[in-house]
């Protein structure tokens, strides 16, 4: 297991500079999931880290040692690709063995670390058997344990799941999570889905146009969102997100309709007279459909959409020029038209700088 250091590391193809300036830093054992759309850096950035593409600036550590000039196989790292890349002519054992044969390791080593891997993966029945013969998820664990035979300072993840199935994605989160606990290997892990990350990281790093965003623990960033970017990216739905002014005592959202000015924000400076607002779904729902709220207030709209999903049902409304997601618990049905009085619970309202997206409550 392993320290990983990133500082000021930057990488440019010509004259595009895809990745500006990235520092962080993982600590021993930690599970780091670096999530945001495609093309935000996130892949170049685990790539760089791997040794699979150069680095145009900065310096990346592992252990307190430089690693920049050194070959991928050097660096003591380990990497999951997103496709399983198994040699389809030999057996599971001789897959997960081959980067130790290639080194030449005693085969009673190499048999000893087969076989713990295959254990801790539920792997020993098929230790004989070719890739063609398993499933995707089967797979997938072969190729996990391909890595974890290696002993690694630390594991790369690079969207391991999205050739699966969704149920199976679920599945194999759990295994994941379970093989982390496990091993307690320092692991980065690259994703564009944000369930992944935030049901398998210890802390979480959002990222945005080659820039880190925020970094935090997934209740963090779900709580407390460092900027607007990050409030509408981390959540499912996402956060309700609208343009509005301080005037007074009121927050006037685009459209005209007032809200009262919550004591929170009522410090704010005259710099913040444009402000957006954030409220998300779980903290507006129908009269009696909801949770106990500390600063209700209410408006009459009709609903567009309803979604059912069992324990719960989304519904869907207009304001302020936006299309609002709300939950309501105890479900019952809603015909698409029918008017519903909804409660906003204004104490959690998050406030965002409309010209910059930085957080400011």
């Amino acid at each position: 297991m392993a320290e990983l250091e990133l500082s000021n590391v930057s990488k440019r193809y010509g004259g595009l500079l895809v990745v500006p300036d990235i520092s962080l830093s993982v600590g021993d054992g930690e599970f780091v999931a670096l999530v945001g759309p495609s093309g935000c850096g996130k892949s170049t950035t685990l790539r760089m880290i791997a040794g699979l593409e150069e680095i145009s600036g900065g310096t990346i550590s592992i252990n307190g040692r430089v690693v920049n000039d050194l070959e991928p196989d050097e660096r003591g790292i380990a990497m999951v690709f997103q496709s399983y890349a198994l040699y389809p002519h030999m057996s599971v054992a001789k897959n997960m063995s081959f980067a130790l044969r290639v080194a030449g390791r005693p085969r009673e080593e190499i048999d000893s670390r087969v076989n713990e891997a295959a254990r801790i993966l539920g792997l020993t029945e098929f230790l004989n058997r070719r890739p063609a013969a398993l499933s995707g998820g089967q797979r997938q664990r072969v190729a996990m344990g391909r890595a974890i035979v290696r002993r690694p300072d630390v594991f790369l993840f690079d969207e391991p799941l999205s050739n699966l199935d969704a149920k199976l994605r679920v599945q194999m989160r759990t295994e994941i999570k379970r093989i982390h606990q496990n091993v307690g290997a320092t692991t980065i892990y690259v994703t564009h889905d944000q369930i992944e990350a935030m049901t398998l990281a210890d802390r979480v790093v959002v990222m945005n146009n080659g820039r880190i965003e925020q970094v935090g623990t997934p209740a963090e960033v779900y709580a407390s969102p460092a900027t607007s970017f990050v409030a509408e990216f981390i959540g499912m739905p996402p956060m309700n997100l609208v343009g509005a002014d301080v005037e007074g005592d009121a927050l006037v959202l685009d459209g005209g309709t007032r809200l009262p000015l919550p004591e929170t924000l009522r410090t704010l400076p005259a710099s913040h007279d444009k402000v957006l607002l954030g409220l998300r779904p779980e903290d507006i729902a129908p009269a009696g459909h909801g949770l106990d709220m500390a600063a209700p207030w209410s408006l009459d709209v009709p609903v567009s959409i309803s979604e059912p999903l069992g324990a719960e049902t989304l519904l869907f409304f207009e304001l302020a020029g936006k299309e609002w997601t709300a939950r309501m618990l105890s479900p019952r049905p809603v015909a698409p038209g029918e008017r519903l009085s909804f409660n906003f619970d204004l104490s959690k309202l998050h406030v965002f700088d409309a010209a910059d997206g930085a957080r400011i409550n």
